[in-house]
């Protein structure tokens, strides 16, 4: 594991506590609990009138993971007392894997702790955390924000000039107003993500559709406001200029079916009237089942 760097930072000030071959902190052997594997609670019912039965239901619970790491110096005392002032058993900790081709975070909070010297006539300090994650999935650092409204390149090449007809326009770019793309998400997992709408013009009614399910804002928007939209949060949020707008959606809004797909999603915006005036935006994490 050469290539291996967990980065721990601290959610409430930012502070960081990195652990890798090329740090004062190194993975001892086997040190690393629940970041290869994964497991699915299923329901079963059997069949009355034959063999076999029916799955009637799944779930993948929230997941506890070990680090446990060994200190490579000699003042153990100043990195025992560091390790101990950093890891507080209230706070909450975004852990950060970079491993091979993937750089993958979860967030979570310490379950149980323990740093102490161990094999004192050689001086060898090791610490333990076991942290809880909600939500069992790694996700990606990259939220690979797409512009579905954004300027789509074409080819421009070569450049056309007469000396009887002046300048001949060839098409570099046209934006993309057809408001339908294809965003690809290859990761282990479905996922979910945040919307950001801005307007650059008077907007009716703006709406975003992701493979057939919507969520409308029953508003007019004027050149530079936001409609911020996480699906990600429990429950989903609706922002307009950062203040809950979620009282302004069309009933019909389906928040909680908004929902990328492994695989191909078709993500659209609309409006009643204004839509050329709308910049979307998606971000999106893509989820990983282990490391």
């Amino acid at each position: 594991m050469d290539n291996l760097l967990i980065k721990i930072v601290r959610q409430s000030d930012g502070k960081k506590f990195e652990i890798s071959n090329f740090h004062d902190w190194v993975v001892v052997d086997n040190g690393l609990e629940g970041f290869g594997e994964v497991s699915n609670t299923l329901g079963f019912t059997d069949n009355a009138y034959t063999d076999g039965g029916i799955i009637t239901d799944e779930h993948v619970s929230k997941k506890d993971r070990t680090i446990k790491a060994g200190y490579r110096h000699d003042n153990i005392a100043n990195a025992k007392q560091n390790a101990d002032s950093f890891f507080n058993i209230k706070d909450t900790y975004k852990v950060i894997v970079t491993h091979g081709l993937k750089n993958v975070f979860a967030i979570g909070k310490i379950e149980k702790y323990i740093c102490k010297p161990v094999n004192l006539d050689n001086g060898k300090l090791e610490l333990a955390v076991m942290f809880l994650f909600p939500n069992p999935f790694w996700k990606s650092v990259d939220d690979f924000g797409k512009n579905i409204a954004a300027l789509r390149g074409m080819i421009a090449f070569p450049y056309l000039c007469s000396i009887s007809g002046g300048v001949q326009g060839i098409t570099g770019g046209i934006f993309n107003y057809a408001a339908k793309t294809i965003l690809v998400n290859n990761g282990d997992t479905a996922t979910k993500c945040k919307v950001v709408i801005t307007a650059d013009g008077e907007v009716f009614n703006p709406k975003i559709i992701i493979n057939g399910e919507y969520v409308r804002v029953l508003d007019t928007l004027e050149a530079d406001d936001k409609i911020e939209m996480d699906f990600e949060a429990q429950p989903p949020t609706v922002k307009k200029n950062g203040i809950n707008w979620v009282g302004k959606c069309d009933r019909t809004s389906a928040f909680q079916s908004i929902i990328l797909a492994r695989g191909d999603n078709e993500i659209e915006y609309a409006a009643d009237n204004g839509s050329s005036h709308m910049n979307v935006t998606v971000y999106y994490n893509k989820q990983y089942e282990v490391v």
